[in-house]
């Protein structure tokens, strides 16, 4: 089925590549492959990773739809998807919400954070799984570039999340380590959308050893 560009306002700004998309069959859609993604995000260049046309369709309803139910879809994220409670601020400056924490050690209690499948994943090769951390606490940016990139110590913060969540739990033995790949890099996702909530992705290819660590970050 083709499914054409929207006429009019969109709920985010749509990129030419997105239009170009949208133009496109599910059939004429090629999915990203793990190959793919780990080139994709070892040059950077996320913004080249797309979804099928009829579910950037659906995407573009349904945030339009949830945008006019719940104000921002930040609301949406907090309260249907979280159950966190923001805390009230009178900080105009602040960069998002604030939560009550366990721990402000970041990944240091569970309660300070929840693993969820993607509801709106990119466009995968079958056997990909995107998974989303969602983190209470904050972690800081390196403030020398507008990329939003991670500073060392939060980026080592979530290299170790990740090793002992998700590598070790997938059995990878202890031999493989010094030999595998790991790509990283920030995923600016939601085109604006989640920017508030501090988050990054995790997706992983049942088939193989490799991981890819995406971090989803607010922006500046």
């Amino acid at each position: 089925m083709l499914v054409e560009a929207p006429a009019g306002e969109t709920p985010f700004a749509l990129t030419d590549k997105d239009r170009e998309n949208l133009a496109r069959t599910d059939e004429e859609y090629q999915p990203h492959t793990w190959e793919n993604l780990k080139k994709i995000i070892a040059s950077n260049n996320l913004e080249s990773l797309r979804r099928y046309p009829s579910d950037l369709r659906r995407y573009l309803a349904w945030t339009a739809e949830t945008k006019a139910a719940y104000g921002t879809i930040t609301n949406f994220i907090c309260q249907e998807r979280l159950h966190w409670r923001p805390l009230p601020t009178g900080n105009p400056t602040d960069q998002g919400p604030i939560f009550h924490i366990q721990n402000t050690t970041p990944f240091a209690d569970s309660r300070d954070y929840k693993i969820l499948i993607n509801d709106w994943p990119y466009g995968l090769e079958k056997g990909i799984v995107h998974v989303v951390v969602w983190l209470k606490n904050r972690l800081a940016v390196d403030t020398t570039n507008d990329k939003g990139d991670l500073e060392r110590h939060s980026r080592r913060l979530v290299e170790c999340f990740v090793e002992k969540t998700f590598v070790e739990k997938l059995g990878e033995g202890a031999e493989d380590k010094g030999s595998r790949k790991r790509d990283s890099g920030r995923a600016d996702q939601g085109k604006g959308t989640y920017v508030t909530l501090k988050r990054f992705n995790v997706e992983t290819d049942k088939n193989t050893s490799d991981q890819i660590r995406v971090r989803d970050l607010p922006r500046p």
